[in-house]
């Protein structure tokens, strides 16, 4: 059965989907670890994200494991088997082509959707608090 799992991954370019993932949480951490310590100058910025980058690569195998074992608990021998027969159908090829470019795009556009959408609107929430307006004082 991982066999047929790491074909659907294959053909569906998960490890693409786990890239642009990560591409969009590096920020996040990044800027988690600046507001921990105002010590942090671009150069060691760029040197932790390169540390983000090769720990992500020796971890692949790990997660791509923990990939496979999280479909198999979640679908059943015969689903992950009529995913894996889809696939190999020429609507299935298709679609599996497309999947990481329209992953792709809604990632990008839940970004922009989030920033533009929910960024204003939590922070305005957190302004007006009356429990948050002393602690977030300057």
């Amino acid at each position: 059965m991982d066999d047929k799992v790491r074909y659907i991954f294959q053909v569906t370019d998960f490890q693409k989907g786990v890239q642009l993932g990560f591409d969009a949480f590096k920020p996040l951490l990044l800027q988690q670890i600046k507001n921990a310590s105002s010590k942090i100058t671009p150069e060691l910025a760029d040197h932790i994200l390169s540390l983000a980058d090769q720990e992500l690569a020796a971890v692949q195998p790990q997660l791509l494991q923990f990939a496979v074992d999280y479909y198999k608990k979640q679908l059943s021998d015969d689903e992950i088997g009529a995913l894996y027969d889809f696939y190999r159908t020429p609507v299935g090829a298709g679609i599996a082509g497309k999947t990481s470019t329209i992953m792709s795009g809604l990632a990008q556009q839940t970004q922009q959707f989030m920033a533009t959408q929910y960024t204003p609107r939590i922070q305005k929430r957190l302004a007006d608090d009356p429990q948050l307006q002393q602690a977030l004082k300057p």
